[in-house]
């Protein structure tokens, strides 16, 4: 019995070790600025201010501008998980499929 206990105190220290020891998570980042997206000529454009993270774009959305300070990645995915297209400040592209995403 005190085996155990003595290997179950090892354990609960490493776990706490490994669990302190690891870096914290990086902060998401947010980019400064609007993502400006157009769908139609019957529809108003939507504005995305100061983006972060991953956000689904209209089913609709037809071009993509960037008008914030940082890249923009671009995917075919709602989930940002498939490759990306880079779209700079102050550019925009064409958005090609009806599921797509962006992240900042």
């Amino acid at each position: 019995m005190r085996v155990v206990r003595s290997m179950f105190g090892v354990v609960a220290a490493t776990v706490l070790v490994g669990v302190l020891a690891t870096p914290a998570q990086a902060q998401e980042t947010r980019a400064e600025g609007s993502v400006l997206v157009f769908s139609n000529e019957l529809t108003a454009s939507t504005r995305f201010a100061d983006p972060a993270g991953c956000t689904r774009l209209p089913v609709d959305a037809h071009l993509l501008t960037n008008l914030t300070d940082a890249d923009i990645r671009v995917f075919g995915d709602p989930f940002c998980r498939t490759a990306s297209l880079v779209v700079a400040p102050g550019t925009g592209a064409h958005i090609q499929t009806p599921m797509s995403s962006f992240s900042a």
